[in-house]
């Protein structure tokens, strides 16, 4: 075993699309959390209730960016966000 070795500057290729990141903090924050306990269950709650063409659109998004990345043959690029 060992770590999952990531581009740690490499915004394009983030796991997690950016998009989602912000749906989940919105949706999170919309409800008020006041203690870490309030904002565990917000978070456990806005992500059991994302809806599965949501995710089929990041992951979608995801793999776009990865061929892009594949394809540039090490040339250097901004900006590739789908």
């Amino acid at each position: 075993g060992g770590g999952l070795e990531w581009p740690p500057y490499s915004p394009d290729l983030y796991p997690c699309d950016l998009f989602l990141w912000g749906y989940i903090k919105d949706h999170c924050y919309a409800e008020n959390p006041e203690t870490v306990s309030d904002l565990v269950v917000a978070i456990k709650k806005v992500v059991s209730n994302i809806k599965d063409d949501m995710l089929e659109k990041v992951f979608t998004s995801f793999r776009k960016r990865i061929d892009f990345c594949t394809n540039s043959d090490g040339a250097h690029f901004e900006n590739i966000y789908h």
